[in-house]
């Protein structure tokens, strides 16, 4: 019963009494709410409330326009508020204030009062914004800074993100500063949206250094070439056209041992402990190959087991081999002979994967790689016989 009072209390006025009173007059509905009507009969509510300890006066909004109960539904949040120790129609307007505040006028704001007097006077100073008006502005000048998500930030630096690391990291930099200015400002209440972005773009991805490779029609040439290149030894010119034969590695080739050779089955055994991928390799040998090792065998050295030793018994650098390619101004590396053979592959209907194969290169596909148990080696060994006849088979002593 004493709810039940007191709501009457506070509810003297009823709706037709509201709409027929004139003015000048203020009428009590209680509970601090008061309806002020002025001489032309204009009609205001107002609600007073205490804010911590200050007595002040709210307004609600005219009649008709709010009702009766509108306004008690008001003048309640206003008093609940209160009690808190929070005004509620300042929050209102602040909240009003930050749906209006937009991305182009937070940009303008934080430069000309923040950033623009840290600046040296120049051009320096007018690109500082103009990197943000040439990325940003087509998608969130007019967007209230308060709302933006990181989902639209990371929609506008992706597109640049690894073409133009330089530029969108400078954008980003530039945005978070003017995002973390409307924070402090009260007009963005949310994290701030560039937060976590650089690390959900990732990590720059590094160039691709593409090795310099002789086009596979002028391979052939180019071995038949090497008897005449005499001022290379025997051993780079035997382990350079090795490596054009079997499409491995330089370093491979170069580390080769005679103990890795099945001369009977036509077979080299790379371990996996020099290999890139980590796997034993077979090489099945060509005729061209197994060419090169007949006459490697003039360079064999007493407790060496290398197949191409240098003059003083140790591995071969791979200088060395390029240098033989350098010195007639050729515009190839000895890994580029790789790429010689893959182009050529494909171009002759050789399968993908028996080609990658012969380059001992991994399946990028995991679930692939893991079902995948063949090497393909028949198909090797047929394929290496073809490119050795097409590239040509010489002796070079």
């Amino acid at each position: 019963m004493q709810g039940l009072e007191r709501s009457r209390t506070a509810n003297r006025l009823t709706a037709l009494e509201v709409k027929k009173a004139s003015g000048p007059a203020v009428l009590e509905d209680g509970a601090g709410l008061r309806l002020f009507i002025n001489p032309a009969g204009q009609k205001h509510w107002i609600v007073r409330v205490t804010i911590n300890g200050k007595r002040v006066a709210r307004g609600l909004g005219s009649f008709p326009a709010v009702s009766l109960q509108a306004a008690r539904d008001r003048a309640e949040v206003i008093r609940k508020a209160a009690r808190e120790g929070r005004d509620a129609t300042l929050e209102i307007k602040r909240e009003q204030e930050r749906k209006v505040m937009t991305f182009l006028d937070g940009c303008i704001r934080y430069f000309e009062e923040v950033k623009r007097p840290t600046l040296k006077p120049g051009r320096f100073a007018e690109r500082w914004i103009e990197s943000l008006e040439i990325y940003t502005y087509p998608k969130l000048a007019e967007r209230p800074i308060a709302d933006i998500t990181p989902a639209e930030i990371i929609e506008i630096l992706q597109p640049i993100w690894h073409s133009k690391r330089e530029t969108a990291t400078r954008v980003l930099q530039r945005m978070t500063l003017v995002f973390q200015s409307a924070i402090v400002r009260g007009d963005r209440l949310h994290a701030n949206p560039c937060q976590g972005v650089r690390d959900e773009l990732g990590k720059t991805r590094p160039k691709v250094q593409h090795r310099r490779a002789l086009p596979y029609a002028e391979v052939p040439a180019f071995v038949a070439s090497m008897p005449n290149r005499q001022r290379a030894t025997l051993a780079t010119k035997l382990a350079l056209l090795f490596v054009i034969y079997t499409a491995c590695r330089s370093e491979e080739v170069r580390g080769a041992r005679w103990s890795e050779i099945d001369a009977e089955a036509r077979e080299w055994t790379v371990p996996a402990s020099r290999m890139k991928m980590g796997r034993e390799h077979i090489v099945p040998l060509s005729d061209g190959a197994m060419a090169v090792l007949e006459e490697a065998k003039a360079l064999r050295l007493e407790d060496n087991d290398l197949v191409f030793p240098s003059h003083v018994g140790r591995m071969l650098s791979d200088n060395t081999l390029s240098k033989l390619m350098r010195d007639d101004g050729l515009n190839g590396t000895p890994h580029g002979f790789r790429t010689s053979f893959k182009v050529w592959a494909s171009e002759t209907g050789i399968r993908d994967e028996v080609s990658e194969a012969v380059l001992a290169h991994g399946d990028p596909n995991k679930v692939r790689a893991a079902y995948r148990r063949t090497t393909f080696l028949d198909d090797r060994r047929r394929a290496m016989a073809e490119w050795s006849v097409y590239v040509g088979v010489v002796r070079v002593s």
